[in-house]
């Protein structure tokens, strides 16, 4: 099936949504991802070529489809937590409801909620969020996984961040340093490329995408969205795009140490390269911005869930060996 083929959308919220990008005709629904009008759809699906599985289906992005096939027939229950802003949007995009402990969801994802009230009898996918950067940078270095230089107390060459950080706020170097706002200081890394890193335990892909920031002037210290910053796929295994060649394994290798070391499930890890090629992780977003290219990679994790060997899952998915 190609990008243009006409197929059917069986509702905007049913199971298996099968989509097709076009402009004309198309809209976007409440979680702002583009579909085909199922209307002239349905008129046109006499024209559908081949037959789609009943719990098959295609996820639409920019320029391109990914397949997330949905083995619904088991009965799993998977939920999400959550009610406001990112947490509402993916569970309404992944078709995954709301439900609360006494609901008996067999998973439940917490997509960076940092405060629930959920049963320790109930298996939770990133149960225990390592919110505070600096407590991450201080096991990260007790795991030796590469991280700049952490300290307490100002240090020449250092950037001063703030213990809990979004959208690169408070983050400070030179003679902006503010030392009355508190926060860690970590040395600075002359940094020639960054990449975020979606990194996931569970599946086929451990790290399904990964997305190199550009900026337009790049001696600016934080180069993410808020900064007028820009995300490119550089590794898409479900897209077969890979731009930045071996390069992905080491970013591979390291992300998934990353979460492994906080006991995460899965996270957006952000990581730098100097101007010698090594590789410095920088923290790890248990809830990434969720735009049309991360929404489709998460959905097709999501679903992954679904045929999830829970026992076996349990037991590996932090072994560092």
């Amino acid at each position: 099936m190609e990008i243009g083929d006409r197929v059917y959308h069986r509702g905007i919220n049913g199971n298996g949504i099968v989509v097709a990008l076009r402009e004309e005709g198309s809209y976007r629904d409440r979680a702002g991802v583009r579909f085909w009008n199922p209307h002239h759809v349905e008129r046109e699906l006499h024209n559908l070529e081949g037959e789609i599985p009943e719990n098959a289906g295609l996820w639409c992005s920019d320029d391109n489809l990914v397949r997330t096939p949905v083995p619904i027939s088991n009965g799993r229950k998977v939920s999400i937590l959550g009610n406001k802003g990112t947490h509402k949007r993916m569970r309404r995009v992944a078709e995954l409801p709301r439900r609360r402990a006494r609901d008996g969801s067999d998973i439940i994802v917490n997509y960076g909620y940092p405060k629930h009230k959920v049963s320790r009898r109930l298996f939770v996918l990133n149960r225990v969020i390592t919110s505070n950067k600096y407590r991450q940078c201080c096991l990260f270095r007790d795991y030796d996984v590469p991280v700049p230089d952490i300290s307490r107390t100002r240090q020449p060459g250092y950037i001063q961040k703030p213990f809990f950080s979004f959208g690169g706020n408070n983050i400070f170097e030179g003679r902006h340093i503010r030392p009355s706002l508190g926060g860690y200081y970590q040395r600075k890394i002359d940094k020639v490329r960054e990449f975020r890193a979606h990194a996931f335990l569970w599946g086929g892909h451990k790290v399904p995408l990964i997305q190199e920031k550009t900026v337009p002037d790049r001696n600016q210290l934080c180069w993410n969205k808020h900064q007028g910053g820009t995300f490119n796929v550089a590794h898409c295994p479900l897209l077969s795009i890979n731009e930045i060649g071996e390069l992905a394994d080491r970013v591979t290798d390291i992300s998934v140490r990353a979460l492994k070391v906080l006991h995460h499930d899965f996270g957006g890890v952000d990581i730098l390269m100097d101007e010698d090629g090594e590789l410095w992780i920088v923290e790890v977003n248990s809830r990434c911005g969720a735009k049309e290219r991360t929404l489709a990679v998460y959905k097709t994790k999501l679903w992954e869930l679904f045929s999830m060997n829970i026992p076996e899952y349990k037991g590996e998915r932090w072994n560092l060996e």
